[in-house]
Protein backbone atom coordinates (compact mmCIF):
# COMPACT_ATOMS: atom_id res chain seq x y z
CA UNK A 1 0.00 0.00 0.00
CA UNK A 2 2.82 2.37 0.88
CA UNK A 3 4.47 1.81 -2.51
CA UNK A 4 1.20 2.51 -4.33
CA UNK A 5 0.66 5.77 -2.44
CA UNK A 6 4.23 6.87 -3.07
CA UNK A 7 3.83 6.08 -6.77
CA UNK A 8 0.58 8.03 -6.89
CA UNK A 9 2.27 11.02 -5.25
CA UNK A 10 5.08 10.90 -7.80
CA UNK A 11 2.56 10.69 -10.64
CA UNK A 12 0.65 13.69 -9.31
CA UNK A 13 3.93 15.60 -8.95
CA UNK A 14 4.65 14.94 -12.64
CA UNK A 15 1.17 16.20 -13.51
CA UNK A 16 1.83 19.35 -11.48
CA UNK A 17 5.04 19.89 -13.46
CA UNK A 18 3.12 19.54 -16.74
CA UNK A 19 0.50 22.03 -15.54
CA UNK A 20 3.25 24.47 -14.55
CA UNK A 21 4.46 24.29 -18.12
CA UNK A 22 0.92 24.99 -19.36
CA UNK A 23 0.61 27.90 -16.94
CA UNK A 24 3.79 29.50 -18.32
CA UNK A 25 3.14 28.76 -22.00
CA UNK A 26 -0.64 29.19 -22.11
CA UNK A 27 -1.53 31.61 -24.89
CA UNK A 28 -4.54 33.06 -23.03
CA UNK A 29 -5.28 34.10 -19.48
CA UNK A 30 -7.99 31.49 -19.24
CA UNK A 31 -5.52 28.70 -20.05
CA UNK A 32 -3.25 29.96 -17.32
CA UNK A 33 -6.10 30.25 -14.84
CA UNK A 34 -7.29 26.69 -15.51
CA UNK A 35 -3.72 25.41 -15.18
CA UNK A 36 -3.19 27.18 -11.86
CA UNK A 37 -6.54 25.91 -10.60
CA UNK A 38 -5.59 22.37 -11.60
CA UNK A 39 -2.20 22.74 -9.88
CA UNK A 40 -4.05 23.75 -6.75
CA UNK A 41 -6.38 20.76 -6.99
CA UNK A 42 -3.49 18.36 -7.60
CA UNK A 43 -1.64 19.87 -4.63
CA UNK A 44 -4.71 19.19 -2.54
CA UNK A 45 -4.68 15.57 -3.74
CA UNK A 46 -1.03 15.35 -2.69
CA UNK A 47 -1.95 16.53 0.81
CA UNK A 48 -4.77 13.98 1.03
CA UNK A 49 -2.43 11.19 -0.03
CA UNK A 50 0.04 12.41 2.56
CA UNK A 51 -2.71 12.20 5.20
CA UNK A 52 -3.39 8.58 4.26
CA UNK A 53 0.32 7.76 4.12
CA UNK A 54 1.31 9.32 7.45
CA UNK A 55 -2.02 8.93 9.30
CA UNK A 56 -1.75 12.50 10.60
CA UNK A 57 -5.23 13.98 10.90
CA UNK A 58 -4.12 17.59 11.42
CA UNK A 59 -3.16 17.71 7.74
CA UNK A 60 -6.86 17.50 6.86
CA UNK A 61 -7.41 20.89 8.49
CA UNK A 62 -4.57 22.32 6.44
CA UNK A 63 -6.04 20.78 3.30
CA UNK A 64 -9.45 22.33 3.95
CA UNK A 65 -7.95 25.78 4.49
CA UNK A 66 -5.89 25.34 1.35
CA UNK A 67 -9.03 24.40 -0.61
CA UNK A 68 -10.87 27.50 0.63
CA UNK A 69 -7.98 29.80 -0.26
CA UNK A 70 -7.71 28.18 -3.67
CA UNK A 71 -11.43 28.67 -4.34
CA UNK A 72 -11.35 32.34 -3.34
CA UNK A 73 -8.22 32.96 -5.42
CA UNK A 74 -9.75 31.34 -8.51
CA UNK A 75 -12.95 33.34 -8.09
CA UNK A 76 -11.11 36.65 -7.73
CA UNK A 77 -8.83 35.98 -10.69
CA UNK A 78 -11.82 35.00 -12.84
CA UNK A 79 -13.55 38.28 -12.02
CA UNK A 80 -10.40 40.22 -12.90
CA UNK A 81 -10.10 38.45 -16.24
CA UNK A 82 -13.78 38.98 -17.09
CA UNK A 83 -13.58 42.69 -16.28
CA UNK A 84 -10.42 43.07 -18.32
CA UNK A 85 -12.09 41.40 -21.31
CA UNK A 86 -15.16 43.62 -20.99
CA UNK A 87 -12.98 46.73 -20.85
CA UNK A 88 -11.00 45.70 -23.93
CA UNK A 89 -14.23 44.96 -25.85
CA UNK A 90 -15.58 48.41 -25.01
CA UNK A 91 -12.32 50.03 -26.12
CA UNK A 92 -12.35 48.10 -29.40
CA UNK A 93 -15.97 49.10 -30.03
CA UNK A 94 -15.19 52.75 -29.31
CA UNK A 95 -12.16 52.67 -31.61
CA UNK A 96 -14.19 51.03 -34.35
CA UNK A 97 -16.98 53.61 -34.10
CA UNK A 98 -14.43 56.44 -34.24
CA UNK A 99 -12.88 54.92 -37.35
CA UNK A 100 -16.30 54.60 -38.99
CA UNK A 101 -17.10 58.25 -38.20
CA UNK A 102 -13.79 59.28 -39.75
CA UNK A 103 -14.58 57.35 -42.94
CA UNK A 104 -18.05 58.94 -43.18
CA UNK A 105 -16.57 62.45 -42.99
CA UNK A 106 -14.00 61.74 -45.69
Amino acid sequence: MRTFLTGAMIFIAVLIAVMLLRAFLGPRYTDRLVAVNLISTLGLCEVFLLVVLTRESFLLDIALIYALVSFVTTTVLSRIIVRREERSRRQRAATKSLEEEGEDEA
